[in-house]
């Protein structure tokens, strides 16, 4: 019966409470069964259950049939909307208004044959084109006052740009109205 007070001369000399002397007793414990396990892990006994990993195979699924997805040529709602826009929402053009005197029809001009406005941008606070001709099948970027296949770059807008040879000036616009 003096085990309790030598217990608590013991903790005294080593300036622990009682709290801390449960508290590195249960760790103690804890080691000595995670000690344990590890031995019986790595060193199993003769007795111990046959090894069940090298008989599991991952489950299988049935095989599911599915249709072959549609082309993409066929699905008309992807087709119809813009890919550069916000909204995406279907281009309409907007009605374009000639002059009493008919001189806007005059000088309307045919676009250069093989050139082609592909994308609109705004980068830095400046308008750019993205332009694909016969002449640079890959395309380039060009900004007002560059050349391209003799035409001159006078103005880009979000939806067109505007190029000139001499007097001549044509619009090209980003989505142009289809042929009747």
């Amino acid at each position: 019966m003096n085990l309790p007070r030598r217990l608590m001369a013991l903790l005294h000399r080593l300036h622990l409470s009682p709290l801390s002397a449960v508290a590195l007793a249960s760790a103690a414990l804890f080691d000595l069964l995670g000690a344990l396990v590890l031995g019986l892990a790595f060193f199993p006994s003769e007795n111990a259950a046959l090894d069940v990993r090298a008989e599991w195979r991952p489950p299988t699924l049935a095989p599911h049939k599915a249709p072959p997805p549609n082309p993409a040529n066929q699905d008309a709602q992807t087709l119809t909307r813009p890919i550069f826009s916000k909204t995406r929402k279907p281009f309409i053009a907007k009605e374009k208004k000639n002059g009493s005197d008919g001189s806007a029809a005059a000088a309307a001009v045919a676009p250069p044959p093989g050139l082609n406005l592909s994308a609109v941008t705004k980068f830095h606070n400046k308008w750019m084109a993205f332009m694909v001709s016969s002449a640079n099948p890959k395309g380039k970027w060009y900004a007002v006052g560059d050349e391209i296949d003799g035409w001159s770059v006078k103005q880009v807008q979000s939806l067109e740009i505007t190029l000139a040879a001499g007097e001549r000036t044509v619009r090209l616009t980003l989505y142009p109205e289809p042929q009747k």
